[in-house]
């Protein structure tokens, strides 16, 4: 990658909302409702203010689109950096709203807060549907450009509804129209923005852990049915940790985003004391925000800040490579977790790379294929499905020989490998302990589409004909 200064942004998002809310409008439900949550709102702002966080409050309940509770308090933030979204399913509740028409939940959102004396910065739900952004594109722009900025995308709670994270991207990205899971690629004309709700352990979730349960929300972190931490100086310490090796993928990327998600209502529906680990994960921020690297240009920001400057900084999403290690602290079976995460190699690494035709998913224990493999370009345009993306079977690949050649500040690596049939779309990872990640791609024989290095290998996205192939790729430090 090259020496270009890197950002970080450092963000924070609260849904505001006195229920529990499962699924998309047109088929979620309503259940769990909860007291006032003005308390709870003012002390998640006090706490995020003392250490500069800015806030992305999430209105989830229409009762706060009024002047009269929380919602001049909300403003003012906003006023002052805050971002202020509203969700689709602002409309679970009226009956007057037809929930299998997204421009008529739209406009009725619409109208509600222009009657509350504001335009939201943002569009938030829990599912996005194509046919969610073919509506938006028939609204007049001019007036509904805020529903071009989208958070949300993937739900990632097994049980809850039957939506995982599968296949979804990890970074922010611009959303293919047939496919809300996918990046759109670059000659796609696209007016949608889609920022991940909340930062999840990539390699937890790749090694088959329970996705609800590795991530930056602090509930899951202490849902003890899901293998929440025993206590929650444990909990913390796992969410620093995530954080740092979060920030560390800024080696491999442009832009990267951290978010921790905590919804204001465990405030009051939860007995232990919530202050703690929001007090700790933004005291982490701080301190990296304060970091004197000159090189990452790391901001604590709202949801409004990261949309504009992402659309000035990337046209269209950039290839993403993220490698993380496992940082899990706990010991023996992890309730909620598969077998295969229960079994996994104790202190493993994995690699994610993606761009907008294919995510790949490595894992060191599984050698040098992927364990994961999302073709984006297969899927059928013209469909409605929010189902995880499927996976599609990852081709049928020999590494039969690898040399890794250095030369000065030269690295040159050749293979040889064996492919049953032929495959537009082929990815390897050549582990290797000497690569730091800091070296850049030089070159590369035909057939290789794109060469990731990072800290633990590279990684080859290739096309690769039937039969044997010798490939060749320059690095250079």
């Amino acid at each position: 990658m090259s020496s270009a200064t890197r950002d970080v942004f450092l963000t924070y998002t609260c849904p505001v909302s006195r229920f529990t809310y499962a699924g998309h409008p047109r088929s979620g439900h309503l259940y769990e409702h909860t007291n006032d949550l003005r308390d709870a709102v003012e002390r998640i702002k006090r706490i995020a203010s003392s250490h500069g966080q800015p806030v992305s409050w999430v209105i989830n309940d229409q009762e706060y689109l009024n002047r009269e509770g929380l919602l001049p308090d909300l403003l003012r933030w906003k006023a002052e950096g805050d971002s202020l979204l509203v969700t689709m399913e602002l409309t679970t509740s009226p009956p007057e709203v037809d929930k299998q028409d997204t421009e008529a939940v739209l406009r009725w959102i619409a109208a509600r807060s222009a009657d509350a004396g504001f335009t939201p910065d943002g569009l938030w739900s829990l599912k996005f549907y194509e046919s969610d952004l073919q509506a938006i594109l028939r609204l007049p722009k001019e007036s509904f450009a805020w529903t071009r900025n989208l958070a949300g995308s993937c739900w990632h709670q097994k049980g809850i509804d039957e939506s995982t994270w599968l296949g979804c991207p990890f970074n922010p990205y611009y959303p293919a129209l047939w496919n809300v899971k996918a990046p759109a690629r670059p000659d796609e004309p696209n007016e949608f923005l889609m920022l991940e709700w909340l930062t999840r352990d990539i390699c937890a979730c790749v090694a088959g852990g329970f996705p609800a349960t590795f991530s930056l929300d602090p509930a899951d972190a202490n849902r003890r049915d899901a293998g929440g931490f025993d206590t929650e100086a444990d909990a913390l310490r796992y969410s620093v940790a995530l954080i740092r090796e979060t920030f560390a993928q800024s080696a491999f990327n442009r832009t990267v985003v951290i978010d921790i998600n905590e919804e204001a209502r465990h405030y009051q529906t939860e007995g232990h004391d919530k202050d703690f680990m929001l007090e700790g994960m933004f005291a982490e921020y701080a301190k990296l925000a304060a970091s004197s690297d000159e090189r990452v240009n790391v901001r604590q920001a709202g949801y409004r800040e990261v949309w504009q400057h992402y659309r000035a900084s990337h046209p269209h999403t950039p290839r993403g490579v993220f490698c993380c290690g496992d940082i899990d602290w706990r010991q023996g079976p992890v309730p909620g977790a598969g077998d295969e995460y229960n079994r996994r190699a104790r202190g493993d690494a994995a690699v994610l790379f993606q761009s907008t035709d294919v995510q790949m998913a490595f894992l060191r224990s599984g050698g040098a294929l992927p364990v994961e493999f999302f073709d984006y370009t297969a899927r059928t345009p013209g469909g409605n499905a929010n189902d995880p993306y499927p996976r599609t079977p990852a081709p049928r690949v020999q590494v039969r020989d690898v040399v890794f050649e250095e030369s000065g500040a030269d690295i040159t690596v050749r293979a040889v490998l064996f492919c049953e049939e032929s495959a537009p779309l082929a990815g390897v990872m050549l582990w290797r302990d000497g690569l730091t990640g800091s070296e850049r791609a030089a070159g590369a024989s035909a057939g290789v589409l794109a060469a990731a290095p990072v800290s633990a290998g590279l990684c080859l996205l290739l096309q690769l004909p039937q039969g044997e192939t010798a490939v060749e790729a320059k690095l250079t430090t």
